[in-house]
């Protein structure tokens, strides 16, 4: 079988509402080959790619757990390490094509801006 892409361990995430805690992911783990698809409808995908990529809002919380990618934990990796990952090695489509785009800018700024932050 093919090496492992993506490597979830015991991955919990809660996120805090006025109404008290919600845990959205709770000890999740598992391995991601290349080519593999995971998951059904309200099974923790978004939630959990979201944790991957580091772009969780700011009520969630990372409780416990660790997401490694080439030998490298990423949830303990600088931002500005994070920042060169994606887009050239991690990468997410958004399933909401409402929301994956800022109406108030120009689309060819948004597309734009990845390229260029990656460009040497």
């Amino acid at each position: 079988m093919a090496e492992d892409v993506l490597t979830i361990k015991h991955l919990s995430v809660d996120f805090k509402t006025l109404e008290g805690t919600v845990h959205a992911i709770r000890n999740v783990t598992l391995k991601l080959h290349p080519g593999e698809v995971l998951g059904e409808s309200g099974s923790g995908k978004s939630v959990t790619t979201k944790t991957v990529m580091q772009l969780l809002p700011k009520n969630a919380e990372v409780v416990s757990g660790s997401v490694e990618y080439e030998g490298r934990d990423l949830l303990k990796l600088p931002e500005k390490e994070l920042q060169k990952l994606r887009g050239n090695d991690l990468a997410e489509i958004f399933q909401d094509p409402m929301t994956a785009l800022n109406p108030t800018m120009w689309v060819g700024k948004q597309i734009m801006e990845p390229l260029l932050q990656h460009q040497d």
